[in-house]
């Protein structure tokens, strides 16, 4: 019974291989008898599978096998690599190095080797065709290099290729002439060697030649003699079409074997020679990964006399510093280089110091970096007397950063050295990113107080990538943080406002442990600096910023005896961040208990409070008799709780309080006041009390105050025996305005309570303001204010506050925030025991429309009803039934007051419908997408009841769902009626889910029945429901783990990047060189992960080709900076699993998002 078990398991093994190599007829059918182990194995299926080599192609992505390969049977894995070597031989090497280890043999042979398997000749052809491939050739080295050295091994290889017309071949053919010129099959191999290159030269020039260009280059390629030189206009053609990424694309494994057979074969010879032209760098590098250094020294005279040296110079290096390939380390590359260079300088001279010129006019760091190192004196030279032109450089792209004139002018006085002085905050245009060229290429090149100032003015100005991209490099984060403060004494700038200026660099970064290696960056630098900053440290542990006083208290946490005092000093602090420092190394010095005692008797309750929390740590035993005392005199009910805690007493145990006083004067108590006398340097509006008088600045001062001190516990609370004496009106207009002052002070984090106190009392004025901030606050790389904006506009009491909230967190582009939102909105789902989605049903606001969809504006003696129509527009009519366009202005005989209330209220209506409206639509296409569905009483509240939702749901087609299954579909009809697809009246059941239909659920006739009535009706649905493309599993697809059908697709990196994020997708993980290979979404437990040949984070306007896409359960792929993970095992779903609906909205999106793609790459898999 076992036997048959796993026999019927291997089986279905099988089948599940033919199919995902997408095999069809006879070919899949052997593939399965082959690979069933419950029989012997016979080689005559394998000769029948080769039989239909011309027939089969093998088309899936290897990865799909590779990832299954450790899970099975080591048979089964032999079996394997003999089939798919019978069936397609080249394919073969993409199998296997898509899975390769460090010991790929023992991997995917399991137990065998390829040798063994397909035999000496056919292993040798599958490492010829992954040295074809760009991508896969350097992993064809654990294939190791034997016999690349023996013709007649290799001239066996040639011969299985034949009939398979492989890229290999012509790896074989360069191989074979270097070691046997004159073997017995040399003729043959100039043969296959010659015509690739013709048919690739061929290729290169045939759709950009003109007819009379194109009839030459097919006579000279037709008649494959490469002893006379290329024709002009083959050349020009060729040149004229191609570019270096093109060239060491397409050409790589002839470029090698051309480099070899230099001298020994004409046609390597001349097209060697037109690749050189078109792409020197690109050629040479590709070149130099095949060679050994006695084929590349014997070549120099050869290249010297042929290599534009301008193209050399000029072109990008990227890649001259990696390790190199069969032969040659990357020390003995550049040690050939150099020779190179060296020969050209003798030969053309004049060429290369004109190259070089141009070179250092281009203000390329890299490319200057890497010369600099290649030939030092030659650079140096170049560099010498072009300092002023490139410092010039820097400081004009420097200023031009700025938009302001005056500080632009401050700035390059700053530069120049006019003037030390520079605020610690400067702020910079949006649209400066990346242009940093000039600035990077000065500091590769000099090391000098210009260097010095540049790096300041970047860090004053928030110019956080830039920053880091010139100053930054290097392994050591914290060092490359201690090296940019290091950067800004030598400029002129104090410890202290060094320090300040790194808050902003800090507080621009995601990642917790990049704000770490600032922090660690800036303990290194106060330590080193600690003697000359003796008097320094303790001011800037009181007075400076967040990252100032952390990093001060650690510096002096170090030196515990000699900075006692002033640690204690810093014990009232109200940063988080610094009293949990702070209570950390109190933690571990319990002899002070003396100073804890005189912090309990304090004046000051941060200190206090400081004190229980350091006795919360310590154990409060020993300390009973102060905690007493200090109870019986305590006037803040949370310190008093605080002791009663630690004391172990109930409420009712507790001393009666003291006798009252005034709240206003106990709130102010201790000079606080002067913690919010910045917003009182200019008077306030007035701002009256609930009883007509003007309300006093102390008043006023006292709500501010209790909402900074309370503003993370129960900020309502705490402010509303303040808030309650002042006119709502009035409150909320000073409430913009202290928003406004903090925002014109440039909005410091460390007192973004304002966006608290705004998002209480604002009001709606308060609201629009803050969703404009939190727009804003990201693209200038203050994400984490505008996380703190959003979880206070969940506190806001404001309808259209909550429905902002829930919108950002279905729809943004940028996840820190989006994620924030969602936690906002799940935070006070939770606090009311519901879903997140059940609280975006109830915070749904009716407008003040009542049931019969109306809303009467009074203006005193004449009023105006408002309609909402089904397309939730405003409707106006006035007493006598008359259709207004608009609302009429107050005029002079309505009551003032009245008119004017009635005026503003239908003003600030008009906008809270089209954001609560544009909020709906989109929660219901993601209701759509997703399929949510609600309880029938659910429905009825949120659809029937609301009148806002009333009129999206007349227009949409409803279904009843048991078990997830479609029962039922209805519409809401607007007289409040239920009615079916044939128009009879329908009852709704109390039983059962209901939720929107999508059109994938319904047969056409459905479809065509509910489009008709619709039309009949003349409804226009609020949302693409019956219009909405169908996109189902094709027969290809099913079995299949990925998504390939718009694989190939090219377009504008720009365009696709733009079309995602709209959609709600997100950008994946950067990795090196500040490049991302993915985009993906998560919804509910399902994500997908869209793979495309990548983008620079700062310039997606490349041309970029998409790969495939994967479904997987969300939550299992980390993502962020220079994280590596992605979809893989049993995260994958198979496209079988993938819910129809979802898998169709998907694909949907996708295809809008392509939808700008004009050319497709059929080769996508191999240049993957």
């Amino acid at each position: 019974m076992r036997t048959e078990t796993t026999g019927r398991h291997r089986r279905s093994l099988a089948e599940q291989t033919a199919e995902q190599l997408r095999l069809k007829g006879s070919a899949r059918d052997l593939l399965i008898d082959y690979l069933d182990l419950k029989q012997p194995e016979r080689p005559e299926l394998l000769e029948e599978m080769e039989r239909q080599t011309a027939s089969v192609q093998i088309i899936t992505s290897p990865w799909d096998i590779a990832r299954s390969w450790v899970q099975w049977e080591p048979a089964f894995c032999q079996r394997l690599i003999k089939a798919i070597w019978a069936l397609e031989g080249q394919d073969l090497a993409y199998f296997l190095f898509s899975g390769a280890q460090n010991d790929w043999e023992a991997a995917l042979c399991r137990g065998s080797t390829l040798e063994e398997l397909i035999g000496p000749a056919a292993r040798m052809a599958v490492l010829a065709c992954a040295l074809s491939n760009r991508t896969l050739w350097w992993l064809a080295l654990r294939l190791g290099l034997s016999g690349i050295d023996n013709p007649e091994l290799l001239a066996q290889a040639q011969s299985l290729w034949k009939r398979r017309s492989a890229k290999g071949s012509a790896v074989l053919a360069a191989l074979y002439l270097r070691c046997a010129p004159q073997g017995p099959d040399a003729a043959e191999m100039e043969r296959i060697f010659s015509a690739r290159l013709a048919d690739d030269l061929y290729s290169a020039v045939r759709n950009v030649c003109t007819l009379e260009q194109l009839s030459e280059v097919k006579r000279y390629f037709a008649g494959n003699d490469f002893t006379r030189p290329v024709p002009e206009q083959a050349a020009s053609a060729f040149l004229q079409a191609q570019g270096g990424s093109f060239v060491a694309e397409n050409f790589m494994s002839r470029l090698s074997g051309s480099f070899l057979l230099l001298g020994r074969l004409p046609a390597a010879d001349r097209f060697l020679e037109l690749c050189l032209k078109s792409a020197p760098n690109e050629v040479l590098r590709e070149c130099l990964g095949f060679v050994r250094a006695e084929d590349v020294r014997a070549a120099l005279p050869w290249l010297a006399e042929r290599v534009p040296v301008g193209e050399l110079f000029t072109q990008s290096l990227a890649g001259w510093d990696s390790a190199w390939g069969l032969f040659l380390s990357n020390e003995e590359a550049q040690a050939l280089l150099r020779g190179l260079v060296r020969l050209l300088e003798q030969r053309q001279s004049k060429a290369v110091r004109a190259a070089m010129k141009e070179l250092v006019g281009e203000a390329d760091a890299g490319k200057l970096g890497f010369f600099r190192q290649l030939l030092p004196e030659l650079t140096e030279e170049a560099l010498h007397g072009a300092e002023d032109v490139m410092r010039s450089g820097a400081v004009d792209a420097l200023v031009s950063a700025f938009p302001d004139p005056a500080d632009q002018q401050l700035v390059r006085a700053f530069l120049s050295g006019e003037t030390d002085a520079l605020p610690r905050t400067i702020p910079h245009s949006d649209n400066f990113w990346y242009y940093s060229d000039k600035v990077d290429a000065y500091a590769a090149a000099h090391d000098d107080v210009f260097t010095a100032r540049c790096a300041a003015v970047c860090l004053c100005g928030g110019m956080t990538a830039l920053l880091l991209r010139v100053w930054g490099r290097g392994e050591d984060k914290a060092e490359r943080m201690e090296k940019i403060l290091e950067l800004t004494e030598r400029a002129g700038m104090s410890a202290k406002q060094g320090m300040g200026a790194l808050t902003i660099v800090t507080e621009a970064l995601y990642r917790e442990e990049d704000r770490s290696a600032c922090m660690a960056g800036a303990v290194r630098y106060l330590t080193a600096r600690r003697d000359a900053l003796a008097a320094e440290l303790p001011r800037m542990a009181q007075e400076g910023s967040v990252l100032t006083r952390c990093a001060a208290i650690r510096v002096m946490g170090a030196f515990p005896d000699e900075y006692r005092e002033e640690i204690f000093a810093c014990a009232g602090d109200s940063s988080k961040q610094v009293r949990e420092i702070l209570l950390s190394l109190f933690a571990e010095h319990p002899e002070w208990a003396d100073g804890v005692r005189r912090l309990l008797g304090s004046k000051k309750a941060a200190d206090r409070e400081m004190a229980l929390e350091i006795l919360r740590r310590w154990g409060p035993k020993p300390f009973a008799g102060e905690l007493s005392a200090m109870l019986e005199r305590e006037k803040s009910q949370k310190l008093a709780a605080l002791c009663r805690d630690l004391l172990g007493l109930q409420e009712e145990e507790a001393a009666a309080p003291v006798g009252e006083q005034d709240p206003v004067k106990a709130a102010l108590k201790g000079g606080k006041a002067r913690k919010v006398q910045w917003l009182f340097d200019t008077p306030f509006l007035p701002v009256r009390r609930t009883d007509g008088n003007q309300a006093e600045d102390e008043l006023l001062q006292a709500l501010l105050v209790s909402c900074m001190d309370g503003w993370q516990e129960n900020p309502s609370q705490s402010c509303a025996p303040f808030a309650d004496r002042l006119n709502r009106t009035d409150l909320a207009s000073f409430a913009c305005e202290v928003l406004d002052r903090w925002l014109e002070q440039g909005a410091q984090s460390k007192q973004k309570w304002v966006l608290t106190f705004a998002a209480l009392f604002g009001g709606s004025e308060a609201v629009a303001r803050l969703k404009h901030q939190i727009s804003e606050w990201p693209q200038n790389a203050r994400g984490a204010i505008a996380c703190d904006a959003v979880y206070a506009l969940a506190l806001s009491p404001e309808p259209e506050a909550l429905l902002t909230v829930d919108s950002i967190s279905r729809k943004f582009k940028f996840r820190q925030v989006k994620t924030a939102a969602g936690l906002a909105l799940g935070e006070a789902a939770r606090k009311l025991g519901l879903s997140p989605e059940e609280l975006a049903d109830r915070i749904v606001p009716d407008l003040g429309f009542g049931e019969d969809l109306s809303r009467v504006f009074s203006y005193g003696p004449r009023s105006f009803t408002v309609t909402l129509s089904p397309a939730l527009e405003l409707e106006v009519t006035d007493g006598s039934g008359k259709r207004l366009k608009n609302m009429p202005a107050p005029g002079k005989n309505d009551d003032p007051e009245k008119a004017n209330e009635a005026f503003a209220a239908f003003k600030s209506l008009k906008k809270q419908l089209k954001a609560t409206a544009a909020a709906q639509k989109l929660r219901l296409e993601q209701a759509l997408s997703v399929n949510r569905q609600w309880s029938a009483a659910d429905w009825e509240k949120l659809f029937v009841r609301n009148p806002v939702m009333h009129q999206f749901a007349i227009s949409l087609i409803w279904g009843v769902y048991e078990d997830g299954a479609l029962r039922d579909t209805f519409r809401y009809m607007e007289d409040g009626s239920f009615n079916t697809r044939d128009e009879e009246e329908y009852v709704l059941p109390q039983e059962g889910h209901i939720g929107l239909v999508h059109p994938i659920e319904l047969s056409q006739e459905e479809l065509e029945d509910w489009r008709q009535q619709l039309e009949d009706y003349e409804v226009e649905q609020s949302i693409e429901q019956l219009s909405r493309p169908v996109f189902r599993l094709t027969e290809e697809e099913r079995g299949l783990r990925s998504l390939e059908r718009f694989g190939g697709r090219m377009l504008s990196g720009l365009s696709l990047m733009g079309k995602l994020t709209t959609l709600g997708w997100y950008r994946g993980s950067v990795q090196d060189a500040g490049c991302f290979y993915e985009f993906y979404r998560e919804d509910g437990d399902v994500g997908v992960n869209l793979s495309f040949s990548g983008c620079y984070v700062g310039d997606q306007s490349e041309t970029v080709t998409v790969y495939d896409a994967v479904f997987y359960r969300a939550g299992t792929v980390q993502r962020g900076s220079y994280v590596y993970d992605k979809p893989e095992g049993d995260a994958v779903l198979p496209l079988a699993d993938v819910d129809p609906r979802y898998f169709s909205e998907i694909v949907y999106q996708l295809q809008k998002a392509i939808a700008a793609s004009g050319e497709c790459n059929e080769n996508w898999r191999e240049d993957r």
